[in-house]
């Protein structure tokens, strides 16, 4: 009976520490598409602007970016935390895995 217990409880296991990587996991993916894209964007513009209507784009979006800068921060703390427990359980990673560092 005791290795029979054991044994559903190693597969709930595993299979929690599954679905939890694999959600953290895309959700890390959507975070880094979102930083990416807004550093393209930042990118793309200049200071050195020609017209007012780019230099009040630069501003709005360096504006933009600064506002959402701490919840980012919060959600990087958030995914660095998970990696950490999927770490400590010795979930196995996949090889297309975004590191949090």
């Amino acid at each position: 009976v005791q290795a029979s217990v054991n044994n559903k409880y190693d597969y709930w296991h595993k299979d929690v520490l599954s679905h939890f990587g694999s959600k953290l996991g895309g959700e890390m993916r959507t975070f880094h598409d979102t930083i990416s894209q807004s550093r393209q964007s930042l990118e793309r513009l200049s200071v050195d602007t020609v017209s007012t209507e780019e230099a009040v784009s630069f501003i709005i979006q360096v504006q933009e970016t600064k506002r959402r800068l701490p919840g980012w921060e919060s959600d990087l703390k958030t995914y660095r935390s998970g990696q950490e427990v999927l770490q400590r359980q010795r979930f196995q990673f996949p090889q297309d895995w975004l590191e949090v560092d």
